[in-house]
């Protein structure tokens, strides 16, 4: 209700003309947008309000597009998908876009939409009432060009005269208040009545001061629900500039309200940090649970007062952060390290938007910050582990292959440039089996250890000679393991093991073992006939000879001679597989052969009771060793030589303690005893034959005395078998 004063002031002014039709009077309002679009989007109503904020003339913006014309780049995309959304739905609506003026100048408008449909129901034309927002000076302006756009907006739309009585309300402002009859409303003060006591007088003083209201209240509904309402008001003005009406929308904002409650709790609730923060120094406007307590503060009020630049180990890392959020609007997957409160050191990767006021100008930030210090250190690990992979791969001495399930090469290493020539570029890429690296009639089988791989099974190790760059062929053994991926077999990788020399050994070695055997069957059948004759004759010299004459027991020393030169002939006839390998019964054996042969000589065999029954490691020639000790003592050890034998176990081992009383061996030839030809006659082959024999089967033996006169005690190891 206008004061005394303002009534005063009003009898004061000129005669009035005669009264505007309201919506006559709303178009031609230059402080209240009015616009209409047809089908397309091109402007068909642009009223004085349109024209003095954007600075066009009407001609020149008729027919032309809405979109392109008066929307800033930014948002013409988004703008024709809500335009074609609201042609789909028929619909009246709201919202709020920029326009940008003639000049270049961005304005903030609030629009109520509504459209017209023609005599058949086809959409017609979209009408929309604007109010230009930006500074705060917004007017409410309602699209009155016809009467059905305003009936149909979904807010409360209601105008009075000066004195607060009704001269027009939409249809949802009767639904709003509960009055279902217009004639029952028009000329009444009920919306004074519905603002209250408190908020009517209070709206009529500020559209008397300023000329425009905006503000909430809570009210009862026609259902009796009390709900949040917000209200705009501005004043209606003839061409003189002189107010002739009260103008209001009104709108129920309890779901917006519950909207934005939803939202604080989310805000409150969301386990990822979430912050609102001023440009410069970064005063913290806002922080979510989650993220005062990733950064270790006791409580929100706590974080707040410090700025968010304190928490940057690297100050130039949020000058950066800021340089790009301000330039690119939106900035996903900026990581940063920042500090803690307890002095902890953080990773945190940061999704953060600039918000700007109608100016442009940014006036705060706004994200999410997560904390990835273990993702950053699990990537660091990853990291180190690849390139230790790499320093690996590239100083291999051996070839490492790595193919796919195509068997096309993925890598190689550098290494098979040494071994076959090849650049590891000249291999990458390209297929396996038709790089002719193994021999054409092996191809097949290694093709099929390759699909065995491939479907799950364990392929032992394989030896192939693989073919160089320049045509030789080189040995090599493969081994193989599978990369797997969800359960899948995806790759193979393949370790290629350079055994050339050894395969070249083992073919000589096979050559000359070849050799051995045609020359031991030679012996055996050669010599086998002597030795025959020499039984036979010996023999019948047996016969002839009375026991206990000299000539009998030097014929017996020479058939004892003939059976150890037949059973060595032979060893080199039996199989490994009857090799005499329990240790102690071996021995024994060889004694009484030794003392049968030399009726000088006396053994004396020792073994502690856990050698008993013991096999070692040996084979064939296992028996030599001792047969040239004990024919050492029989020939240097004096007239009556004794040899005492120890046997005893030393953890995986069997030791062999063999001692003579003879002499010991000559200083001259302690440095080189074992060496071939050394004896004390020249032409030696026993000691070195023993040591070779006893070295091939994981043995050793040593002269342990060194003084020349205590007699010469060998010691010797032999590995027990399964060890």
């Amino acid at each position: 209700m206008p004061s005394s004063k303002a009534k005063a002031s009003l009898k004061s002014q000129p005669p009035k003309k005669p009264p505007i039709e309201p919506l006559e009077a709303i178009f031609e309002m230059p402080g209240v947008l009015i616009i209409g679009l047809d089908r397309k989007g091109r402007i068909i109503l642009f009223n004085k309000g349109c024209e003095r904020l954007s600075g066009y003339k009407r001609q020149e913006v008729l027919g032309k597009s809405f979109f392109t014309l008066l929307l800033p780049k930014d948002q013409q995309s988004k703008m024709r998908k809500v335009f074609n959304n609201f042609l789909e739905m028929k619909t009246p609506s709201q919202g709020i876009n920029d326009w940008v003026s003639k000049k270049g100048e961005r304005r903030t408008i609030e629009w109520h939409n509504t459209l017209t449909l023609d005599d058949h129901g086809e959409l017609e034309s979209v009408f929309s009432i604007g109010v230009d927002v930006t500074d705060k000076k917004a007017v409410e302006a309602t699209l009155i060009q016809l009467e059905k756009a305003i009936t149909s907006s979904p807010s409360g739309i209601v105008i009075t005269d000066l004195e607060g009585k009704i001269t027009y309300a939409n249809q949802a402002y009767l639904d709003f208040i509960g009055e279902h009859g217009k004639r029952d409303i028009i000329g009444s003060e009920a919306m004074k009545a519905d603002f209250g006591k408190e908020i009517g007088p209070k709206i009529m003083e500020q559209l008397r001061d300023q000329g425009f209201y905006s503000g909430e209240y809570s009210r009862y509904s026609s259902d009796g629900q009390l709900i949040d309402v917000h209200i705009i008001a501005t004043l209606i003005k003839d061409e003189n500039a002189i107010p002739t009406n009260l103008m209001a929308t009104v709108t129920d904002i309890s779901k917006l309200k519950e909207a934005e409650a939803e939202y604080r709790h989310l805000f409150e609730s969301v386990p990822v940090g979430l912050f609102r923060t001023k440009p410069g120094i970064g005063e913290i406007l806002d922080a979510n649970p989650a993220l005062v307590h990733m950064l270790g503060f006791p409580d929100k009020e706590s974080l707040i007062k410090r700025k968010a630049s304190s928490f940057y180990i690297d100050p130039n890392a949020r000058r950066q952060w800021e340089r790009k959020v301000s330039k690119e609007e939106v900035v996903r997957g900026f990581e940063a390290q920042f500090h803690r409160l307890d002095g902890r050191l953080i990773w945190v990767l940061l999704s953060s938007r600039a918000v700007r006021n109608s100016q442009g100008k940014v006036i705060y930030y706004e994200g999410t910050i997560e904390d990835i210090t273990d993702r950053k250190h699990a990537q660091e690990a990853l990291a180190e582990s690849e390139e230790k992979y790499r320093l690996f791969f590239e100083n291999l001495t051996d070839v490492l292959l790595h193919f796919d399930k195509n068997l096309t090469i993925i890598d190689v290493s550098p290494s098979i440039e040494q071994h076959l020539g090849y650049h590891p570029d000249e291999l990458k890429g390209k297929s396996y089996p038709r790089l002719g690296l193994i021999p054409p009639e092996l191809l097949p089988q290694a093709l099929e250890n390759t699909k065995r791989l491939f479907t799950g099974e364990t392929v032992p190790p394989k030896e192939y000679p693989f073919i160089a760059k320049n045509g030789s062929r080189v040995w090599g053994e493969v081994s193989s393991k599978q990369v797997f991926r969800d359960g899948e077999i995806i790759a193979l990788y393949s370790l290629v093991r350079d055994i050339h020399d050894r395969k070249l050994a083992e073919i000589a070695l096979k050559n000359t073992n070849r050799d051995l055997e045609l020359y031991a069957s030679l012996l055996r059948h050669d010599l086998g006939n002597d030795l025959q004759v020499i039984f036979s004759t010996t023999e019948v010299a047996q016969m002839m000879t009375p026991e206990d004459s000299e000539l009998h027991e030097f014929i017996e020393a020479t058939r004892s001679a003939a059976d150890r030169m037949s059973r060595l002939l032979n060893i080199f006839g039996r199989p490994d597989k009857e090799a005499e390998k329990e240790i102690v019964t071996l021995i024994q054996r060889v004694a009484k052969e030794a003392m049968k042969t030399h009726k000088h000589l006396t053994i004396k065999v020792k073994a502690s009771p856990k050698t008993k029954d013991v096999r070692v490691t040996g084979g064939r020639l296992l028996p030599i060793v001792f047969v040239n000790l004990f024919r050492n003592s029989a020939q240097y050890a004096g007239e009556t030589p004794v040899v005492n034998v120890k046997i005893a176990q030393k953890d995986s081992a069997i030791q062999i303690d063999v001692t003579d009383n003879g002499p010991g061996i000559p200083k001259k030839l302690l440095s080189k005893l074992f060496e071939r030809g050394t004896t004390t006659t020249g032409g030696g082959l026993g000691l070195n034959l023993s040591k070779r024999v006893l070295e091939a089967y994981g043995g050793s033996i040593e002269l342990v005395t060194k003084s020349t006169a205590t007699g010469a005690k060998f010691r010797i190891i032999i590995p027990i078998e399964g060890t």
